[in-house]
């Protein structure tokens, strides 16, 4: 997908939107994910600085998914992609820490960060971001600390979100 997307823009300016998992430029440091092929690691290592991360972040809200059963014996249910209430408030939750703030949607540039001892544990610790794409099994919900990663050194924006409502699906007028 990076090397299609370099192939369309070249050396343009351009946005590309994508979960989290996929414009980090790196999973975190630990041995599992160094090797990790993201997106957003071939075009740190193609674009260099001039690639930079937004991620976000949130805390309540819905969005659209297909319910799926992660656990054998569970019961697979493929009723197609429907609006999901789940909180991403819970402990160890991204959501959950940045909510302690009390501000509403902010921004913060990881990169200007002071280089202090609570800066650096901050962009290090390993959080649930909440993190659906296309399916989400609502009894494992963000249960999984194999699912948790890290800000740095994989991103550079950060932008939070109290709440989130779902996305609304496009129809390409033209093709309708």
């Amino acid at each position: 997908m990076a090397e299609n997307l370099l192939a369309r823009v070249g050396a343009n300016a351009t946005a590309f939107w994508a979960h989290n998992g996929h414009v980090m430029a790196a999973l975190g440091e630990q041995a599992e994910y160094r090797d990790a092929g993201t997106i957003g690691k071939v075009l740190r290592q193609r674009l260099g600085p001039k690639y930079v991360t937004v991620v976000s972040a949130w805390s309540r809200g819905s969005f659209w998914a297909e319910t799926v059963a992660w656990k054998p014996g569970d019961e697979v249910r493929h009723a197609g992609v429907i609006e999901q209430t789940l909180p991403n408030l819970g402990p160890g939750t991204l959501g959950a820490v940045l909510s302690r703030t009390g501000q509403q949607a902010f921004w913060v540039d990881l990169n200007s960060l002071p280089q202090t001892d609570w800066a650096r544990a901050f962009g290090r610790a390993h959080y649930q971001w909440g993190d659906a794409g296309w399916r989400v099994d609502p009894k494992s919900w963000n249960t999984d600390v194999r699912d948790a990663l890290p800000l740095r050194p994989g991103a550079d924006i950060l932008i939070y979100f109290p709440t989130i409502s779902p996305a609304r699906f496009w129809s390409d007028p033209a093709h309708r």
